[in-house]
Formats: structure tokens, sequence, C-alpha cells
């Protein structure tokens, strides 16, 4: 092990060296694409063509038709309080240092047992995700799904990742977490990243016979589905008005993502109207807005959670028009099945020939 460790670290001197060297002097200010560019991102990653003017008039109508749904839920809630107020009560709600990890075990079950008890999609396994605190090197994550890889044949363990307070911490910065990590963001969290988001998709690809599928990774796929399935669920009846409104949430903060990946890399955004942009949709203060923009410079492609979701909610909305009959669940188990390829041939696998615009 010793010496195995300290091949890896010659390893990593020798690429820090190169950086240095060889890439650093090359490094220019500009980040942005451009549009040329960003049209090859688009197609590459989708395998169907997107003008950029499409891309945008789809996100601003998405961004918009969620601010009027946001602020609807937030009245709906309590007539009497700003949206803001009436999420500070939601965060009120949270579990206890000591309960986060038990708390968060029953809540998958719950989320589980909803799936099956009304055919939203098949859960092909009786294994369970493991609900473990986050390693500390990945503890910059409030929570995620780590899973086996496509081919293993040996560790079937897939682990969930929830971020606990640190004993170091003062009694306010442990609040804060917690208020962060309330039962209702975590609940939509979980099904974004277990029941019936990233595991459930995990548990289909394991199924998936061609080792080509098998293998592949779209982003817009995978991430596009996980966020998908946080306003399907809320669609089909499970939870409350604040779990809509923690799902309204994270939408805008994926819509003003998709919009500012495509200001800063094809019209000229600074990072600086990025992080306004955030601050003012998706209510954010400026220090998480700043980070939220700087990720756009250097992954463009995060704008592929809200453009993945409405992809899929098209494709969903096309196969049933010719499906006549077909449940939600046939819908979702026949895309999952594929793995996850690019959209544009999910498209036409699901659709066939003539299978229309994508977006």
């Amino acid at each position: 092990m010793e010496r195995t460790n300290e091949v890896a670290k010659g390893e990593l001197k020798a690429l820090v060296h190169d950086f240095s060297t060889t890439y650093k002097p090359r490094i220019k200010s500009e980040f942005a694409l451009g549009r040329r560019k960003y049209e090859r991102m688009i197609f590459a990653e989708h395998l169907a063509r997107i003008p950029i003017e499409r891309l945008q008039e789809v996100g601003q109508a998405d961004l918009a038709a969620n601010q009027a749904a946001f602020h609807e839920t937030a009245k709906r809630i309590d007539p009497a309080k700003e949206p803001k107020e009436v999420l500070e009560d939601i965060e009120r709600d949270h579990p206890t240092a000591e309960g986060l990890i038990e708390d968060t075990r029953a809540m998958l079950e719950e989320i589980r047992g909803y799936l099956i008890d009304h055919d939203i999609v098949s859960v092909p396994s009786e294994e369970r995700a493991q609900v473990i605190e986050t390693p500390r090197f990945y503890r910059f994550a409030t929570a995620a799904m780590n899973s086996p890889g496509s081919f293993e044949r040996v560790a079937k363990e897939a682990f969930y990742y929830v971020t606990p307070v640190e004993d170091s911490w003062t009694p306010e910065k442990r609040e804060e977490w917690l208020r962060h990590l309330n039962y209702t963001s975590l609940r939509n969290i979980s099904v974004h990243e277990c029941y019936p988001g990233h595991y459930v998709h995990f548990l289909h690809r394991k199924r998936v016979r061609s080792p080509v599928l098998r293998s592949y990774y779209s982003y817009a796929f995978t991430e596009g589905w996980a966020h998908y399935c946080e306003a399907m669920m809320v669609e089909q009846g499970f939870g409350d008005l604040r779990l809509n409104l923690a799902m309204l949430q994270d939408a805008l903060l994926r819509d003003c993502r998709y919009l500012s990946s495509i200001g800063m890399h094809t019209a000229g955004w600074s990072w600086e109207d990025a992080t306004r942009f955030f601050m003012e949709n998706a209510h954010l203060d400026r220090l998480p807005a700043e980070r939220e923009a700087k990720r756009g410079t250097w992954d463009p492609g995060y704008l592929n959670y809200t453009l993945g979701k409405l992809m899929i909610k098209k494709l969903r909305s096309d196969w049933m028009a010719r499906n006549r009959g077909a449940s939600l669940k046939q819908f979702h188990d026949a895309f999952l099945g594929l793995g996850a390829p690019p959209l544009g041939l999910a498209r036409e696998h699901l659709l066939g020939p003539g299978a229309g615009p994508a977006l």
C-alpha cells in the first residue's frame, strides 16, 4: 500500500509540474466558448440540433412559469407572508444533528413506497441505497449519490451521502446547516438523488444488455432525469405545498444556470452579470450567487439540468400522444431502459423516424 501511495504521489507531482510549466502559460482570461463552439457542445451532448435562439426562448419561458408558480404557491401556504418568510418557516422544521441520518433512511422508505404504490416507475431491486455520512473529502456537497459502476460485478452497495454538522462548528453554524437540510428540502433532494432519481436510474442501467449503452453517460439524460423527477413527483401527488415550493426554488436555480450559461458563453455576459442574475431570480445571497456564476465559466454544460428536464417532458408528451392508453410507468420504464444515451438518440429510439424537434 505504501509503495502504491508513493507511486500515486509521484504521478500527481508530475501532473502538477506539467500544468504549471506547460499549460499555465497558455491560460486565457476569456472563458466564453462563443456561439459556434457552444452550438457544437449542444449537438455533441444531445445529437440534436437546437438553435441558441430556441434554447433562450424555452429557458426564459420556463423561468417565467416557475417564478409565477413559486409566488403563487408561497401565497397559498401563507397569504400574509412574503415568499422569503415562508421559506424561513419551512427551514425551522429540520432534523436534529443526531437524527439526520436515521431520519433520511426513513424518508427514503417513504418515497420508495410511494413510487411502488402509485405505479410511477419500476424499482427493479430490493436492494436499498445505504444512507451514510458524507466522507470528509466530499463534504463540499450537501448530499450525493455514489452508485457502483455500470460494469461492477462484485460491489453492490450504493451509498447516499448526507453531509452532517461538524463537531467543531459553533451552535449558530450547526443550526444554519440543519436549517439548510430541513425536512422539506431533504425530501426534494432525496427524490433527485435516490427515488426515483439517480439511484433508480442506476438500478435500470444495471439491467441494460448492450455494453455500449451501459457504458455511455449523458450529462443531460442523467441530471435531466433526476431534475425532471422533482417536478414529476409533485405532479403525481407526492408531498404538500411546502415540497412544491422547495421544488420550485430548486427549479429557479437550475433555470438561472441554464440562462447564465447561454449568456456568459454566447452573449457577452460577465461573471458579475451572471451573479446579479442569480441574486435577482434564484433568491440567492451574493456569495452563493458568485459561486454559481463561477461554475458556469468552467462548466457551461450545467444548463443540462433544465435542458434535460425540458427535453424529457417534451419526449414524454409526444410518446404518450403516440401511445394512447399507455401509463406513465410504461414511459418511465421504456425511457430508463435505454441507459443514459444522448437525448436526441433516446427520442429517435422511442418515437422512430420523424420524431420531430427535441425541444
